[in-house]
């Protein structure tokens, strides 16, 4: 198939969780398709490097464009923007300087020894003092009126992007797509104006849907077409709701390649594990990720035979207490079976690489109610999967049998569930069942017959 014209792919947040890779993703997947592409991201060189790692240059069916970061301009934006960074600079630090990181005594230069060891203290001494400093103040002064408005962007930044790839490609766009149509404000206030030229139509992937539309403003845009859900039964209720709109499921697959070479941080895991069965967890880690639990299992597990693996961006300010206390405990008792890499990794293929050297993968979300790609990766890499056995990971993982689902705020079960993965019949078998229903060539057949629909697009 071939498609007549662009269609514009947005995604307004870059270098947090999987998004980008999934806008890497659905570009591969549409152009592989037959459409063109107009790729604009937050962080147009990050993307082009990750495209190129996946062999996709641009070209005349594939634009990459720039987009301001979320969060306007200006010098309150600016220091809206160092704080923030302050914040996580004083959080990442805090872990590094401790021994839950052992590569970081090689940072410490030609120091060696007991010196090492005291630089080592005093840098983490130091770090936690600091970042102690700054939540009492975030906390101080954060009005939350305005702490609510951060949690989702402006429609109209989302507007003007869009417009200007129209302006920029004039009669070539034929649609465009949000990635993350649900990271915008939800009122109905903010989308009104929301208007693009020549009655352009356009659509969203949403990622956490509220289950009634009237509670999300952008159905009451004009040339909004439908959207795209990660829950099958979702997008039939919303089919019900909205009969005169377009809905799809997308089956909530991932990126799955590797590095060309091994992955040092990964080595290091193995290493440090020393014939130790690897539990992971990782993404961007929030409230729903659950670390209360998590060290909770820690607590229980046998340190002889357990070794725990948590990779990714820590978010303070979506932390419950109970969460707060966990990681300040294993800050201070520092346990010698746990690693800790507490920011981003750029790179998708890396991240794979650390999931594929562990031997569990640790998903007991709280209170979390929609699909996760770690699914995915559990049956790519054929790796059991603890889950919670509430909502949708958890009906999942009962179906397909990858994995064991168990309450998600008792320690005691969770750990209870990990002991017992090992005790799966067919384990294999059930990870090619989730495979051969979770796959690109499913995502690209619903994604394209999707944006067919929407978009009335004529293709030849």
């Amino acid at each position: 198939m071939k498609a007549r014209g662009f269609i514009v792919l947005d995604n307004p947040i870059s270098n947090e969780g999987h998004l980008d890779s999934w806008h890497v993703l659905f570009v591969d997947l549409l152009t592989r398709d037959g459409w063109s592409v107009i790729a604009l991201s937050a962080d147009p060189a990050g993307l082009a490097r990750k495209l190129q790692a996946k062999g996709l240059k641009p070209g005349a069916n594939l634009i990459i464009e720039g987009s301001d970061m979320p969060g306007g301009k200006g010098p309150m934006a600016w220091s809206r923007a160092l704080w923030s960074r302050w914040g996580h600079y004083l959080h990442t630090r805090r872990f590094e300087s401790g021994p839950m990181r052992a590569e970081s005594r090689g940072r410490v230069g030609r120091v060696s020894g007991k010196c090492a060891d005291a630089a080592i203290a005093a840098m983490g001494a130091l770090g936690g003092r600091a970042h102690a400093l700054y939540r009492w103040i975030r906390r101080r002064t954060t009005n939350p009126g305005v702490a609510a408005l951060e949690t989702h962007l402006d429609p109209m930044g989302f507007c003007r992007r869009a417009q200007a790839c129209i302006e920029r490609y004039p009669g070539k766009v034929v649609a465009v797509f949000s990635m993350f149509v649900d990271a915008y404000m939800p009122q109905a206030a903010s989308w009104p104006e929301f208007r693009l030229a020549a009655g352009v139509p356009w659509m969203g992937l949403c990622i956490t849907p509220t289950g009634d539309p009237r509670l999300e403003g952008y159905y009451q845009a004009p040339t909004y077409r439908g959207t795209c859900f990660l829950d099958e039964a979702v997008a039939d209720r919303y089919r019900a709701l909205l009969p005169e709109m377009q809905f799809a499921f997308l089956p909530d697959i991932t990126e799955t390649g590797l590095p060309d070479a091994p992955d040092p941080i990964a080595l290091d895991i193995r290493r440090l594990a020393g014939g130790r069965r690897i539990v992971f967890m990782g993404g961007s880690i929030g409230k729903q990720k659950n670390l209360a639990r998590w060290l909770g299992l820690i607590s229980l597990a046998d340190p002889t035979k357990w070794f725990f693996v948590q990779v990714g961006r820590i978010n303070r300010n979506n932390l419950t207490p109970e969460d707060e206390a966990a990681l300040d405990q294993m800050q201070a008792t520092a346990p010698g079976n746990v690693f800790v890499f507490p920011d981003y990794l750029a790179d998708e293929r890396a991240f794979n690489a650390i999931i594929k050297a562990s031997d569990v993968v640790f998903a007991v979300y709280l209170d979390f109610a929609r699909s996760s790609n770690m699914l995915s990766k559990a049956a790519t890499f054929e790796k059991p999967i603890l889950v919670a056995d509430d909502h949708l990971m958890g009906a999942r993982v009962r179906r397909y049998r990858i994995g064991l689902a168990v309450p998600a705020r008792d320690s005691a079960a969770v750990h209870a569930g990990l002991l017992a993965l090992e005790d799966i019949a067919d384990i294999k078998d059930n990870f090619r069942r989730y495979r051969d229903d979770f796959n690109q060539a499913t995502m690209q057949a619903s994604l394209s017959s999707f944006i067919i629909a929407c978009a009335s697009v004529r293709t030849e």
